[in-house]
């Protein structure tokens, strides 16, 4: 593939990005303002208080004295709960869209670009342990509303995916008439979100072990392996 059409294929899914949150990205080379900062600390810990006890028992009072805030301050940048749990998905999963996203090399070949995104998706949820337990609660108790917005939220990854999929495809670098990256994406999040979940730290957020990091290669070898597998099995 050109470098013009991988350069292409990055900015039409960066374009999908901005179309598919609410939260603009604060500009890290200008100096924040203090609502900014409160913002932040606010999703931080939102965050944490829906990862430990999930968005129906997440008190907006102790996010309110994590921060330093009273309880109606919180309304001034969101205007419910159910605002604020939004927003911190919107956060959570526009972090994880970067770290993916900078694993597209047009340097590289397109299946090992593929290999690279999943291999920074175990990373993400490895370092991110709030993710993980938000992922594993809303998972063993669905709402339709939540399935919709994190549906919503996974397009550009998707979106991502199905290009470098296509692309592949043309220069014959996978096999296969038929793509389907959520097939592709459900079956490596799935497996990492469940294995990594046994992990005390993963879960926890306690300092790793060094068994915990070499389960953690371990894994992430499984998961090339698993990629692969899926990529010739298309």
């Amino acid at each position: 593939m050109s470098e013009k059409k991988q350069t292409n294929v990055r900015r039409s899914t960066k374009s999908s990005t901005k179309k598919s949150t609410n939260t603009k990205a604060i500009n890290k080379t200008k100096p924040q303002s203090r609502g900014e900062q409160t913002k932040l600390k606010i999703l931080a810990a939102a965050e944490t208080a829906f990862a430990k006890e999930g968005f129906d028992a997440a008190r907006l009072e102790d996010v309110a004295i994590e921060v330093g805030v009273r309880r109606a301050s919180l309304f001034y940048y969101y205007k419910d709960k159910p605002a604020l749990y939004q927003a911190v998905l919107e956060n959570v999963m526009e972090r994880l869209f970067e770290t993916i996203q900078h694993e597209v090399n047009p340097q590289l070949p397109l299946n090992e670009q593929i290999e690279n995104c999943a291999i920074a998706w175990v990373d993400y949820v490895w370092h991110h342990p709030n993710f993980t337990k938000i992922l594993l609660r809303e998972g063993a108790k669905p709402s339709e509303w939540l399935q919709q917005e994190i549906s919503k939220l996974s397009l550009p990854l998707l979106n991502l995916l199905q290009e470098l999929l296509e692309q592949a495809q043309q220069h014959r670098e996978i096999k296969g008439s038929k793509i389907d990256p959520l097939h592709i994406a459900s079956s490596i999040a799935g497996t990492t979100v469940f294995s990594l979940s046994i992990f005390p730290s993963s879960i926890t957020g306690l300092s790793q072990s060094s068994d915990d990091e070499t389960q953690l290669e371990s894994h992430k070898e499984n998961i090339r392996k698993l990629t692969r597998f899926l990529l010739s099995d298309i």
